[in-house]
């Protein structure tokens, strides 16, 4: 069989795009890569830094919650660290003082080991980026 020229130039781009799409999935399950698909005007709304403040949060909260759907998308281990990293983002944003408050409150409790609220703290980034899949339910065991 004889392939012409646009033939295999069609090929090559099916294959070059479905690799794109491949590796965009494999780096937003691990969390390396924003998900901008998300088009709500609550985050059409936010600045990047309190997006990545968000989303962050709610890539940490992910690891601790089951999901009413079973859909968990995007994972971030919870470190002392990271912790720390979050709550100078959140001074220095531009956020509302009481959403700072609500945000610092649930990062220290975070950075002290305590989840015993994060299906609630989950859900609540969760509405600020527009969640409409992967509400939690409660605790992983």
């Amino acid at each position: 069989m004889r392939l012409n020229k646009r033939t295999v130039m069609m090929l090559c781009f099916i294959l070059f795009a479905g690799f794109i799409i491949w590796m965009r999935k494999i780096l937003i399950k691990e969390g390396a890569v924003n998900n901008q698909i998300i088009t709500s005007t609550k985050i059409t709304s936010k600045s990047s830094l309190e997006y990545e403040i968000y989303d962050t949060m709610h890539r940490m909260a992910n690891t601790k919650i089951e999901a009413v759907d079973g859909k968990v998308l995007g994972e971030i281990e919870i470190t002392v660290e990271r912790c720390d990293i979050l709550i100078d983002k959140v001074n220095q944003s531009n956020l509302k003082s009481e959403e700072k408050n609500r945000l610092l409150e649930i990062l220290n409790r975070w950075k002290n080991g305590d989840f015993s609220n994060c299906v609630e703290e989950h859900n609540y980034v969760w509405r600020k980026l527009g969640g409409t899949v992967g509400r939690a339910k409660s605790l992983r065991k």
